[in-house]
């Protein structure tokens, strides 16, 4: 099933198109501050992963390669042959996943803040959060991630932004949170960086404790054309710090 998408067009006749993919927690309109960094150079392509829309209840877990079928019917749909990819977190996975399978119609792929293969450590961190949804619903889920989630500068420096985060995060359907999060424990979905031959763009905040630096270097070592970008912030680096995605482009002279 195809999630509700939106189009936002560039003002430049026959521009490539670029898709944004969403994090776990969020929907599309997390991209919203995102999207003048773009249109001047793409046609931009947002839309919903499972679980994620507004009113939409998520009741059983899903595989990666789900994510893949629902972003390749969304692109038949709307007669795009190829795109470039945006994805942050879960929407990074997403992003490698599809371009492993469909790496024709994939020009460049920018992940961040993700990850190929779900490491005991990030098992772990995932289980607590499922563990605190269960006993203590979205505000004790979210109180536990967020040493994950945000960096310690956005959390010093801007505690009303995780009042925001938090007030959004408790909106949120509890049981589309538990089964997005065990959806994303699933240790056979991995990623085979080494099949992908297209250009990826890394990125990863200083700060991100979930998926650190560290991880993104291994995973760029693994891939035929990689670069890897340190940014501002922790695992949500571009929710923490829209203006991100406007040093990401400048190192890709796309901007």
């Amino acid at each position: 099933m195809v999630r509700p998408h939106v189009i936002t067009y560039s003002n430049k006749a026959n521009s490539p198109w670029i898709v944004l993919i969403n994090g776990l927690f969020v929907n599309k309109s997390s991209w919203d501050q995102h999207i003048k960094y773009l249109t001047p150079r793409f046609n931009v392509l947002t839309y919903d992963c499972k679980g994620q829309a507004e009113k939409e209840v998520l009741r059983s877990t899903y595989n990666l390669e789900s994510h893949v079928s629902d972003l390749k019917e969304l692109l038949d749909n709307l007669d795009i042959p190829k795109v470039s990819l945006l994805g942050i977190s879960n929407g990074g996975r997403i992003a490698l996943k599809f371009t492993e399978i469909y790496g024709h119609r994939v020009e460049t792929i920018i992940s961040g803040d993700t990850y190929d293969i779900l490491s005991q450590s990030l098992k772990l961190k995932l289980e607590s959060w499922l563990f605190a949804s269960k006993h203590g619903g979205n505000k004790l889920r979210f109180k536990v991630s967020t040493p994950w989630i945000f960096g310690k500068t956005l959390i010093e420096e801007k505690p009303e932004l995780i009042t925001y985060f938090e007030s959004l995060s408790e909106s949120r359907s509890q049981l589309n949170s538990e089964n997005l999060i065990a959806s994303a424990l699933r240790a056979e979905d991995k990623i085979n960086l080494n099949l992908i031959k297209n250009n990826i763009v890394f990125f990863v905040g200083e700060e991100d404790l979930l998926t650190t630096c560290k991880e993104h270097e291994h995973m760029a070592m693994k891939c035929h054309n990689s670069k890897l970008i340190q940014v501002k912030g922790g695992h949500a680096s571009l929710l923490e710090y829209p203006d991100n995605l406007n040093i990401i482009m400048e190192e890709l002279c796309l901007g």
